[in-house]
């Protein structure tokens, strides 16, 4: 939850939605959402909204850290949309990871 406050994100529980969309987060912010998400106290999450955040290839290699963990890859299992449109992702490795993993 403290990701969330530093970043502003919202979590809507009804829809297990977290909402991080338009909030610049970077490939820092990726970094800090990858270490929530493998915590033993991270909510349940179907829908993970990344758009618009200036997340680059880089930023999205941390999302292959978040397995590492059995509560990581129990968030990881459960999330069935994952939004990272107008991100500057382009073809990279962390982009292959990411597909492997989902």
């Amino acid at each position: 939850e403290e990701c969330l406050k530093v970043h502003g994100g919202e979590y809507n529980a009804s829809r297990k939605c977290l909402n991080l969309a338009w909030k610049n987060i970077g490939d820092t912010g990726v970094s800090c959402l990858a270490a929530a998400l493998r915590s033993a106290d991270c909510k349940p999450i179907d829908e993970l909204r990344l758009s618009d955040n200036q997340i680059t290839g880089y930023g999205v290699k941390f999302f292959s850290m978040v397995s590492s963990t059995a509560a990581g890859a129990a968030t990881l299992a459960g999330i069935r949309s994952l939004n990272l449109e107008d991100n500057n992702i382009g073809k990279s490795k962390g982009v292959e990871m990411l597909a492997k993993m989902l």
